[in-house]
């Protein structure tokens, strides 16, 4: 080009972000929330009459803040399942297929954004993960279909579960 002389040209190259390795540590991202969320779900479990429930009802009203714009989650197939999942995938849970058989399909957790605080206390924090599951179900209008997430279930993963015959 004129007026560059003297300058060798490069081609351009697309510089590419090695992919993040798997890694049983708390995304640092999260690790400054754990104490917030200790701290909460110590409280709840301290004040109120029913923690499962009131847990539950948390995580379902945090599924209905989200809304497209702030949380886009979609499913290619549109199934309210899948999207369920996707939405725990954005926040870290790694969630696997595992097993679908007479109409459930069951999802191994494979990571805890906030892992040390649900060993502490899982009657809260897990319940508050069942109510956004629960709570996206409905959100999509697919309340009809049954989740239950059983913490800890399997060495190195919590199970969820979701009864999907009427999908």
């Amino acid at each position: 080009r004129p007026g560059r002389a003297g300058r060798p040209r490069h081609p351009r190259t697309r510089l590419r972000t090695p992919a993040p390795q798997p890694t049983a540590e708390p995304d640092r991202r999260v690790r400054g929330l754990g104490g917030f969320a200790g701290a909460l779900s110590a409280h709840i479990q301290r004040t109120s009459s029913d923690p499962v429930a009131t847990a539950r009802f948390i995580g379902a009203d945090w599924a209905q803040s989200f809304d497209s714009a702030s949380s886009p989650v979609t499913s290619e197939t549109g199934n309210p399942v899948e999207v369920a999942v996707e939405r725990l995938d954005q926040f870290g849970f790694e969630a696997h297929l595992a097993h679908v058989a007479g109409g459930k399909s069951t999802y191994r957790l494979h990571r805890c954004p906030l892992l040390d605080v649900a060993k502490g206390n899982p009657d809260v924090v897990c319940d508050v993960h069942l109510g956004l599951v629960r709570g996206t179900l409905t959100q999509l209008g697919a309340d009809h279909v049954r989740a239950d997430l059983e913490p800890f279930a399997e060495p190195g993963a919590c199970v969820l579960t979701f009864d999907t015959a009427d999908i």
